[in-house]
């Protein structure tokens, strides 16, 4: 909130703070109307598209998210950060229930950074929702190598606007053998 106290007219800064208000505090409205500024002031930014992006997926406007994220890859094609645009397409992939793209996109990103756990944990939660559980399993193994803290208890911290968006999430990655 300091940044955007010291700069309110920088697009790029009410973006980030749009995107951290939905997925740690749960101010989703506040995040809505920081996104929409930010829209107004850089709207042929990759960077801010993409921020707006991972907002509105959090606030539950899955059609909105994949607009901009949309945008921001028609800008940005080789962008050498293309694996958090891809991620974040699975992830709003995976609250609309279409398992297969969430697959299909968080395999893109893995291919640009093989390392990416978010994209390993909904890629998990997608192939235990689509009952590939063994696939599932593979992702979550991935997931631990990568980052042996990894528990359910960071994605309980996120906010999601609607509960049912985390259950989705928890039960998938419970199916996927994640750690608690």
């Amino acid at each position: 909130m300091r940044g955007v106290e010291a700069d309110p007219d920088n697009g790029s800064v009410l973006a980030v703070a749009a995107w951290t208000l939905a997925m740690f505090a749960g101010h989703h409205d506040q995040a809505a109307e920081f996104s929409r500024r930010a829209l107004r002031l850089h709207p042929n930014s990759a960077y801010v598209r993409t921020c707006c992006g991972w907002t509105h997926i959090f606030c539950g406007d899955q059609s909105e998210a994949l607009a901009h994220l949309h945008a921001a890859r028609r800008m940005s094609p080789i962008d050498p950060r293309g694996y958090i645009v891809l991620t974040a397409m699975g992830a709003s992939c995976s609250f609309a229930r279409q398992f297969e793209e969430t697959v299909r996109w968080t395999a893109r990103a893995l291919e640009q950074r093989r390392n990416a756990v978010v994209a390993l944990r909904y890629r998990g939660a997608a192939f235990a929702h689509l009952g590939r559980l063994e696939e599932a399993r593979s992702a979550m193994a991935e997931l631990v190598a990568f980052q042996p803290d990894a528990s359910m208890s960071v994605v309980r911290r996120l906010t999601f606007r609607y509960p049912w968006m985390s259950e989705l999430l928890v039960s998938g990655l419970r199916l996927a053998g994640a750690p608690e």
